[in-house]
């Protein structure tokens, strides 16, 4: 599979359809879901089934599996790319995620994620103060 990666600035129209850009365009049929921090996964639906079997893994006798499931899977959705390379953006997750109009689409390797773009600037200027420190911690190897 094609890496997703970079950033994109769109804007979600009148029908709440969002325009995927041509680099993240691998495949016509996706499953959207509520991401972290208040951003939406977009998965490309041979994706979303190495997900699948790694959340089927979590343990069901933890609270914190059934609340995380539970939000997780309620909130997710097949969509499939229109002619003109967009998709369609369920009122709940743009509620959820505080999509208005301008977004901005984050790859994310093997995901895309969707951020109202005033979320995303926010988000993204307060990461930069402790990205360095981040990758001190959780990064094992050389770049």
């Amino acid at each position: 599979m094609k890496d997703l990666i970079g950033q994109y600035r769109h804007k979600l129209d009148k029908k709440r359809r969002i325009f995927i850009p041509s680099g993240y365009r691998i495949s016509k049929k996706w499953i959207l879901t509520a991401g972290l921090e208040k951003c939406l996964w977009l998965f490309p639906r041979a994706e979303w089934d190495s997900v699948k079997d790694k959340i089927k893994k979590l343990p069901l006798t933890k609270k914190d599996a059934r609340s995380f499931l539970r939000v997780f899977l309620s909130r997710a959705g097949s969509v499939d790319m229109d002619g003109q390379g967009r998709i369609l953006i369920p009122g709940h997750l743009c509620d959820f995620s505080g999509l208005k109009n301008d977004c901005c689409l984050i790859g994310m390797l093997d995901r895309v994620e969707i951020w109202d773009s005033a979320n995303w600037d926010k988000y993204s200027r307060s990461s930069e103060e402790t990205y360095s420190q981040a990758a001190e911690k959780i990064v094992d190897v050389d770049l």
